[in-house]
């Protein structure tokens, strides 16, 4: 028995690991559908064309051989791009709907490898891959921090950050 992840595990930008389940993978499967870290995962289909194409970073979360289930994309970087700059690239496609806008279907929404790898990208140096995601890091942490700090209402009833 292998632990696998499948669509329900890809939110946004994230993974929910608090309900990852497990098959029987051939060894050959093994090695197919065997997760490394940097790899992005992509829903591939969905009753919904907002929720096609929610992506998320592989980070090896759990110790050992992973999987993934055919219900998700694996984006593995090519040599000179970060994996972080693609991780971006992919919540770009997912937020400005370039991943629904090459979605088929009509009550189940798909998209394929092959569409998804006919999507033009722009590439960039490394360094500039680097930078741009260190940047969008920082950034999306900074928010995320402000979002979570303690909020009180004054006498008047207005909210502030504490």
């Amino acid at each position: 028995m292998v632990p696998y992840l499948r669509a329900a595990n890809v939110k946004d930008g994230r993974l929910d690991l608090s309900d990852v389940k497990e098959m029987n993978f051939t060894p050959a499967e093994q090695v197919r559908f065997a997760l490394r870290a940097g790899d992005v995962l992509i829903t591939e289909g969905s009753g919904s064309l907002g929720a096609v194409g929610a992506s998320a970073v592989w980070r090896e979360e759990i110790d050992g051989n992973v999987c993934f289930q055919n219900t998700l994309l694996r984006l593995r970087p090519r040599p000179g791009v970060d994996p972080r700059f693609l991780a971006w690239w992919c919540r770009h496609a997912f937020a400005d709907g370039v991943f629904a806008s090459v979605a088929t279907g009509a009550n189940i929404f798909h998209i394929s490898a092959e569409r998804v790898r006919a999507l033009p990208m722009s590439y960039v140096s490394r360094h500039q891959q680097h930078a741009i995601a260190d940047y969008l890091d920082t950034e999306t942490a900074r928010i995320d921090a402000l979002i979570a700090k303690p909020r009180s209402t004054d006498g008047l009833g207005v909210v502030s950050a504490s």
